[in-house]
């Protein structure tokens, strides 16, 4: 009974030397640029200290558990090795503090997508919602991107654009891979909703001018190899002596039949057909351009059994 008794004081009183000895490192937390500063931690006699200095900070030891600190503006951290007297293992002590008074942090600036927009927020709203009415021309998530990247390039918005990167970067989190998986097509339409969503209701502007009348480019993109009889009819339509050849001859207009697939002269994809495809109107359709600028004022799928009367109706549409 008395040797348990002499463990539990032995014990207790090494417990109670050990709570004694250097707990932690006293220093400042925020001492101003070209203050003294000096770290301390409390010894017991015998023990020694030895002092560990971060990058861009000094220490020199000065006594009685005490050293002098010189460091640079910013937050460091300092160590400190009690050497107990005897056997006991070392205790390695740390503290951080910072010198000088810490700069202001500048405020996070979020900007909406209507923010990023600026004035190019109209022309992305009918672009988001041209992608979203003819989200069922896409095969993949990859063809989608395309089309905003085509669509933009026409309307010379950069791909470097604020609200096209942030564009890009919706619909990438938001789905990869094929359209017709369930999940990633409606992950894709809720991403899409969102942004059209966000770019806000833009406020009418003034009445756009009406469409100068003039020679048009009228390119009708058709299925590869279409061979039926109604197809035929409508190209010779154009060019023999019906009353649409004629119109088209009459007010200078350049009509072109051009395969879905079609290549130039390089054996690549034709850069206009790629580009009015991306539109996602759908296949056969008509669009009627600027033939100097190449710029789209009207296009129309076309129905089956359209005609050549057909393609002077919507030319007209288009100023021709």
């Amino acid at each position: 009974m008395n040797l348990q008794r002499t463990i539990l004081a032995t014990f207790v009183a090494a417990t109670f030397s050990l709570s004694l000895t250097a707990a932690e490192i006293e220093i400042p937390s925020l001492t101003p640029l070209g203050k003294d500063l000096t770290a301390k931690v409390a010894t017991e006699p015998g023990e020694r200290v030895a002092w560990l200095a971060d990058a861009g900070s000094t220490v020199i030891k000065c006594g009685d558990g005490r050293a002098h600190v010189w460091a640079t503006p910013g937050t460091h951290e300092i160590k400190a090795i009690v050497v107990p007297v005897g056997d006991a293992d070392p205790i390695i002590l740390s503290a951080t503090y910072s010198v000088g008074d810490a700069p202001p942090t500048p405020p996070v600036v979020v900007k909406t997508l209507a923010e990023l927009a600026g004035d190019k927020a109209a022309i992305l709203v009918e672009i988001v919602a041209d992608g979203r009415g003819g989200l069922d021309q896409f095969q993949t998530v990859a063809q989608l991107q395309k089309y905003f990247t085509v669509a933009y390039d026409m309307v010379n918005i950069p791909q470097t654009h604020p609200a096209a990167i942030e564009i890009k970067k919706r619909i990438d989190s938001a789905g990869s891979g094929s359209l017709a998986d369930a999940k990633v097509r409606q992950s894709i339409e809720a991403a899409l909703a969102k942004i059209a969503s966000d770019l806000g209701q833009v406020p009418p502007g003034p009445t756009p001018p009406p469409i100068t009348e003039g020679k048009r480019l009228v390119v009708v993109i058709h299925e590869v190899d279409d061979q039926s009889s109604a197809f035929a009819n409508l190209k010779v339509s154009t060019v023999n002596n019906s009353a649409a050849a004629k119109y088209f001859r009459d007010k200078g207009h350049t009509v072109q039949f051009l395969e879905e697939e079609q290549k130039g002269a390089d054996g690549q994809p034709y850069p206009l057909v790629e580009q009015l495809k991306a539109l996602n109107v759908g296949v056969p359709a008509i669009f009627v351009l600027d033939p100097a600028t190449k710029a789209v004022i009207y296009k129309q799928k076309l129905e089956p059994g359209v005609t050549a009367d057909n393609l002077v109706e919507y030319t007209k549409r288009g100023g021709g």
